[in-house]
């Protein structure tokens, strides 16, 4: 099969000679435009161009499916965009001699060991180093799994993965600075990545930051948290200034949007101590998000998913949007493949990983009991979604506050069983199976115990 594919794509190259006089600018492109060549190369030498159009990209395509199919790390470690890219360079520069009638297996072979050398040469481990913001304090650093914070003063100590004797030169940490200084950022990210080309690796270090920094926002309350980000994430600038004329006057404002402002080191410092094994269960499950494999996987990736989703709905300014992601946080948390049910999946949560029954009050105050409390909120995120409610306009002010609350006890009840579950000998890989395990101990838990027992 990859034969026949191979020679289908390598019979679609065109070879496109110099024409003879010099191109610059915009007629070199209308020259490979004209021609139809999408995807290829210019020698040095010759001036010719040799590579694919567009159909000749779609056979490329075709053999790169294939390729990805059988190999599980190049699925993880390279998106398929960049993987059908670089497919095509190989067949452009290695396979110069060969007429497509005379590709056979040996060729296949050939390709999938270019394939696999470009792969091995390009997947090394990458130690990243992110910019964050997180308060603007020193402290101790933070470690959740393979991602480490440390505070901008302990930079210069922490190991960069260099080897002995070498050091950064000047203009990179300027750099850094100064982008830090610009976002008023402290604190640095630190993430090992292993079996990605860099552009991929670049994206899963940002997307392991992101769920870590969630993991942060689970421990510390949201109103102090709410804005803690990687820098090139969903961060606002640390302070906005603004002014507006009424009447005739002038009224200046200004804003300081620093996230952790009212965190002192000390009291971060406190607040992990106190987080009980929550990190390092966010951390293993973050591990099994990089790795891409590893025992319970399925469930530690819902749960990175999740908590991406909640990171997403604290940084989000629109209530309504808030609420809608907020709740998408509940349905990747339980695996659901449909939009329908939305409610009973999020009482049988509460259920089993709270033990709040549907007809229980959801807190002594409110009297408000949880099938009432959860339709409510399932119907907000519907009303927005189907434009009942303006996206722009809606007030869902309390129903986000609410939301909120459920989707962080949720996460962290999630988390803390699942490390208990995970040591059972009947346990598998599987959310029903962890969620009728989680309701039989709940059961267990609640029935009395004998007299005389």
């Amino acid at each position: 099969m990859t034969t026949d594919l191979l020679r289908r794509a390598l019979g679609s190259i065109m070879n496109l000679p110099h024409p003879g006089h010099m191109l610059e600018g915009d007629a070199f492109r209308s020259w490979l435009d004209g021609a139809g060549l999408v995807h290829g190369k210019v020698s040095l030498a010759t001036g010719a161009a040799r590579g694919f159009d567009k159909q000749g990209m779609g056979r490329v395509a075709e053999l790169a499916k294939k390729l990805r199919e059988k190999e599980p790390r190049y699925r993880r470690g390279v998106g398929a965009s960049a993987f059908i890219g670089h497919v095509a360079d190989i067949l452009v520069a290695g396979f110069e001699d060969f007429r497509p009638e005379e590709v056979g297996d040996e060729h296949a072979t050939a390709l999938d060991e270019a394939v696999d050398g470009w792969f091995r040469s390009e997947a090394v481990t990458r130690r990243h180093f992110i910019p964050c913001v997180i308060t603007p304090y020193s402290a101790k650093p933070i470690s959740v799994g393979p991602v480490t914070f440390i505070h901008g003063s302990q930079f210069s100590s922490h190991p960069l993965g260099m080897p002995d004797g070498d050091v950064l030169d000047g203009l990179t940490l300027d750099l850094m600075r100064d982008a830090m200084t610009e976002r008023a950022a402290t604190w640095v990210a630190v993430v090992d990545v292993d079996g990605f080309v860099p552009s991929r690796s670049s994206e899963m270090a940002d997307l392991a930051v992101d769920v870590a920094v969630g993991v942060l926002q689970l421990i510390i309350h949201p109103g102090m948290s709410r804005r803690m980000a990687r820098v090139t994430a969903r961060t606002l600038p640390p302070w906005r200034g603004s002014f507006v004329v009424a009447d005739g006057r002038f009224s200046p404002t200004i804003d300081n949007l620093q996230p952790g402002r009212e965190l002192p080191g000390p009291e971060l410092d406190t607040m992990m101590e106190k987080a009980g094994c929550l990190p390092a269960a966010g951390g293993r499950c973050l591990t099994a998000f990089l790795d891409g494999e590893g025992p319970f996987s399925k469930l530690r990736l819902a749960w990175c998913d999740a908590v991406y989703w909640f990171h997403e709905g604290l940084a989000e300014p629109l209530d309504s949007l808030a609420v809608a992601k907020m709740e998408t946080a509940v349905e990747v948390l339980l695996r659901a493949e449909s939009s329908k049910n939305s409610g009973t999946r999020m009482k049988e949560a509460l259920r089993v990983l709270t033990g709040l029954n549907p007809e229980d009050n959801m807190d002594r105050e409110s009297g408000i009991k949880v099938k009432d409390f959860v339709g409510r909120l399932v119907g907000a995120r519907s009303r927005v979604l189907h434009g009942t409610v303006s996206t722009l306009l809606g007030e869902l002010a309390p129903e986000r506050g609410d939301l909120t609350a459920v989707v962080h006890s949720l996460l962290v009840a999630f988390v803390v069983c699942l490390e208990v579950y995970v040591q059972d000998a009947v346990a598998e890989d599987d959310i029903r199976v962890f969620l009728e395990w989680l309701a039989r101990k709940r059961e267990e838990a609640s029935r009395p115990v004998p007299v005389g027992a």
